[in-house]
């Protein structure tokens, strides 16, 4: 409990500062100062104040109208600080007060400060009118971009499958199935291929272009002498045998004589 910078004007020409004593006893004003942000601006009180009174002090226009500390500090010391207010510019307290209006406690001796529409100088802030505050409404969060949507990546296309040699193509086999009409090409060996071929094969160009005549010939041809190396191999192997014959009659012979004569000598 003690004294309160309780309202002060700011706007105009005649600056005031409001002072409540909120004990129950009455103060004496000279041990104390007004100060603002400015060292040379200080005012030494003067007087006496009641209890639960109000004193206004005329600051001479030195308070700013955008924005200031006022401080009420001791005459001896001015770095003890009884109270203080920081407005507009200068702090969060309150706002600065415009023309016409003061910045009070929103009660005497309260903590919160408002703006008041007419000032109440000299007189209890608790019937004061207040100002209202207005919130800013706060911006809209603006409404993400879609990302576009990745284009899909064309699928490769096939490599077609090589055709071979004497095979329909693929577009041959579809004109074929969409319109049966029309023959199916076949892709012709060229005589290169066909020389390559039989060259590869180790037989005479001449075969691949025989008549059908000297096809079965050689054909015959080629089973005749089948027959004939089968007879040859037959009668090789009826030699062998012979051959094979004559020696193990030969080696009995040999084996009986052998025993002979040693039942001859044993006797």
């Amino acid at each position: 409990m003690g004294l309160w910078i309780n309202e002060f004007s700011s706007y105009s020409s005649d600056d005031w500062v409001e002072i409540y004593n909120d004990s129950s006893d009455p103060v004496t004003l000279g041990i104390y100062q007004l100060r603002d942000e400015t060292e040379s601006h200080n005012i030494t009180l003067v007087g006496e104040i009641a209890p639960r009174g109000f004193v206004v002090v005329d600051y001479n226009n030195y308070l700013n109208k955008g924005g200031d500390t006022i401080k009420l500090v001791s005459a001896s010391n001015k770095d003890n600080i009884f109270d203080q207010v920081q407005y507009g510019s200068s702090g969060d307290d309150v706002a600065a007060p415009g023309d016409g209006q003061s910045a009070g406690r929103s009660s005497d001796g309260d903590t919160q400060w408002v703006i008041f529409a007419t000032d109440s100088k000299e007189h209890s802030n608790n019937d004061s009118s207040v100002v209202p505050t207005i919130t800013p409404t706060p911006s809209k969060t603006p409404t993400p971009v879609n990302s576009p949507t990745p284009k899909n990546t064309p699928t490769p296309t096939k490599a077609p499958t090589p055709i071979k040699s004497g095979q329909a193509s693929v577009e041959d086999e579809i004109t074929e199935k969409n319109n049966p009409s029309v023959k199916r090409k076949t892709a012709k060996t060229s005589s290169s291929t066909r020389t390559s071929v039989a060259s590869m094969s180790g037989m005479p160009t001449s075969i691949l272009g025989a008549s059908k005549s000297a096809l079965s010939k050689a054909a015959t041809k080629s089973a005749s002498n089948k027959k004939r190396v089968l007879i040859d191999s037959a009668k090789q192997d009826g030699n062998l045998m012979g051959v094979f014959f004559v020696v193990g009659a030969a080696f009995l012979l040999g084996c009986g004589i052998l025993i002979y004569l040693k039942k001859k000598k044993a006797q």
